[in-house]
Order: C-alpha cells, then structure tokens, then sequence
C-alpha cells in the first residue's frame, strides 16, 4: 500500500543491524537500529498491559484525557522497571516502547485496546478474549510483569491493578483509583552538561571522530583528531544514561556509555 511507516531492528552485534537496515529501508519503510535488545523487548510485551487498561478507559466512557494519563505513566512505569533490569531509558522513548504504546492503545485494530475494551464493559477476560477472537497477549504479560516487578523492586502502579482487574475481579471503576492514590511524583528531568572522555585508536594520521547518538546517524560532536592521539575530551549535554556511536571517518568504530552527572 505504500504508507510511511517505520521499525526498529534489534541486534547486540552491529553489522547485523546495519546488514537488516539496509535490506528493508526503502522510501517508505524507515529502519532504525538498536542494540538494546532487552528494552525491545519489554516495550513490545508490556505496552499490550497497558493497551488493556487504555481499552478498559474507553469501555468505561472516559475521555481523551484519561488515556492519554494511562499512556504517558504506562511508559514511565514500563521504563523504570527496564533500566533496573539492565535496558536503556532511550530505548522506551522510541519506535519499540512510546512508538509502539501509542498504536497499541489508541488503534481499533488492537487486540488488547478491543479486549479492554469489552472488559471496561462489564465482561470478564474470557469472555473478552471470545469476543475478540484473537489472541490477547496483554493477559498473558501482565501476570509476569508484575512477577517482575516483585523480582526488581519496580512498582508497575498501573498493570497491578489490570491484574487485579483480570484475576481477582475487581471493578474496573475501583482500580483506577488506586494508582492515583500510588504518591508518586512526575519526574523532572534536567541536562546536564558532561565533559566525557574517550578512548580512542592510535593511528599514524589525523582523522575526523563524529559522535552520535546510538541508533542513529545524528552527530551531536565532532573533533578532528591528531595522529597519535589516544583519547579525547568531549562536551556532552543530556540525563541520564546514554549510549553514543563513534564513527571514524564516517565508519562505524565502537558503542561507548556515558552517565550524566552533576558532579
């Protein structure tokens, strides 16, 4: 049909991404690269959790309001419980964690939005699960989320309460008051500006190092490089932890990790 869309291919060795990417990448068809592999794959298991919950919004007849305060905590919970399990905080703010929450809540092709949706009815997941007639994987994920919630010491305010919802019978009109009711406060993420340092080849000749972000081809510095040189002083600015890709004369050398601080 020809409609712009875009993926993520995922992979811990990166000539295979680049090798996928530029197979599939077409006018279209848009590929990004990442080798969080993990993060991926929490992104596309858990957000079916939440899909369920935002269906279970429209079943109720709440607004736009609501899903949209499902959606965005949804992926802070989610997020949370992938770093401490090892994932990369970028990773949920793309194509495979934010990207993919959004057509999964809001599209009426899905399968856990619909299923939510008859449950915010009245039915039970069984009974919602029929009505469907496809599988729902948000039913079966939520139970082991919230396994791996206990696991990290991770609170997932929200699908603890759509396990309530589905397991033990609780009104869908009781549990949304309870992570309301969680005491957590929205973050408030600062940058900060980082002098990172590099370690670097030594090569006989001077060449340009671009650094980028990891996954894509964005340069957010670049040094050229004397001959000899081993390592380089970098100014960075961001939060958190972040995954960057150098590139040596326009190729690809290393994924390096840096760690904003105010320190």
């Amino acid at each position: 049909r020809k409609i712009p869309t875009t993926c993520v291919v995922g992979s811990s060795d990166k000539e295979t991404c680049e090798i996928l990417q530029d197979v599939f990448m077409n006018q279209v068809f848009r590929v990004y690269t990442s080798s969080d592999v993990l993060g991926i794959e929490l992104g596309g298991a858990l957000k079916n959790v939440i899909a369920l919950a935002a269906g279970i919004n429209d079943g109720l007849g709440y607004g736009d309001n609501s899903k949209a305060a499902l959606m965005t905590r949804g992926i802070a919970e989610i997020s949370r419980l992938g770093v401490k399990m090892g994932a990369k905080m970028e990773t949920f703010y793309g194509l495979s964690g934010i990207g993919d929450l959004i057509v999964t809540c809001s599209s009426k092709h899905s399968r856990n939005r619909n299923a939510g949706y008859y449950i915010g009815k009245g039915m039970s997941y069984e009974e919602a699960m029929k009505e469907v007639k496809m599988v729902v994987e948000g039913v079966y994920s939520a139970k082991a989320a919230y396994a791996l919630s206990k696991k990290y010491d991770s609170p997932l305010p929200i699908i603890e309460q759509v396990n309530k919802v589905l397991f033990e019978q609780k009104a869908p009109t009781e549990a949304v008051t309870e992570p309301v009711a969680s005491g957590e406060e929205e973050p408030q993420p600062q940058e900060v500006e980082f002098t990172a340092s590099f370690t670097l080849p030594e090569r006989d000749v001077e060449y340009r190092l671009d650094i980028c972000i990891s996954g894509t081809k964005d340069v957010v510095a670049s040094q050229m490089i004397s001959p000899g040189t081993t390592s380089a002083m970098v100014q960075l600015t961001g939060r958190g932890t972040v995954y960057y890709d150098l590139y040596i004369d326009g190729v690809f050398e290393c994924e390096k990790k840096v760690t904003f601080t105010d320190d």
